[in-house]
């Protein structure tokens, strides 16, 4: 029986970031928690890892055209309102 657990990952700030994670992930959320930002996904810790890009924005910041997934907008403890994408190959 395969077993999946929710795991966070670390995110460093803004911008354009790579984030390693079991294949396959079903990442549910973006956001702040103690004032740090974190990626939440649906994992099964036994497959290999590899490599996702997550880039965090924030409102009125300025980005690129690319194919991407909207994953969640949140605001950070001290106001800031930011959404997060999952950039596609």
């Amino acid at each position: 029986m395969k077993k999946f657990v929710i795991w966070k990952f670390e995110l460093n700030g803004q911008g354009l970031q790579e984030v390693m994670m079991p294949q396959n992930a079903q990442i549910l959320y973006v956001g702040m928690h103690k004032n740090q930002r974190y990626v939440w996904a649906i994992v099964n810790p036994k497959l290999a890892q590899e490599s996702r890009k997550i880039e965090v924005k924030g409102t009125g910041c300025p980005f690129r055209e690319a194919a991407r997934n909207h994953i969640s907008s949140f605001e950070a403890e001290y106001g800031g309102v930011y959404h997060a994408f999952e950039f596609l190959d």
